[in-house]
């Protein structure tokens, strides 16, 4: 008899356990639905949405990605953003995407770093007097691109 209550109460334990179990995993699915579907935080940059400033932009590829710099230029360009060039930078290592303004003219580097979505404390000023530059922002791709400029594997 005592076998056969121990047994039931065992069997109600187990059924009580599979129903947390499954509501956890629904509350979890359901979760990540929500977060997936209505995550507003990083909006794609779409050629929708045009840049509105005049600026002449270098990017140099400092992800170590081949083709990032090809990738990011299409997408600026279609922004109607004027795109000099693309080239590599002294490094393949850079951690964060940065804007270097190479004019002295901090506020067409901030437009641009605002247009982006790259905080303003990533912008460098360097104006080097020897070698004259015609752009006025220096944009180095980091290991951060693919967030900065909201890209997803296809």
């Amino acid at each position: 008899m005592q076998r056969k209550i121990n047994k039931q109460k065992k069997q109600k334990y187990i059924i009580g356990l599979k129903k947390g179990i499954i509501t956890l995993l629904s509350i979890l699915i359901l979760f990540w639905i929500i977060t997936f579907f209505f995550n507003k935080e990083n909006p794609p940059i779409t050629t929708d949405i045009k840049y509105k400033g005049d600026v002449k932009v270098l990017i140099h590829n400092g992800c170590g990605i081949d083709g990032a710099g090809a990738s990011i230029a299409r997408i600026l360009r279609n922004a109607h953003i004027d795109v000099l060039n693309i080239g590599n930078a002294d490094s393949r290592y850079y951690a964060h995407t940065l804007i270097i303004d190479r004019q002295n003219n901090r506020s067409k580097a901030e437009n641009l770093a605002f247009y982006l979505g790259i905080s303003t404390d990533l912008i460098i000023t360097h104006k080097d007097m020897e070698i004259p530059s015609v752009e006025d922002v220096l944009l180095i791709l980091g290991k951060d691109y693919k967030q900065v400029f909201n890209i997803t594997k296809r």
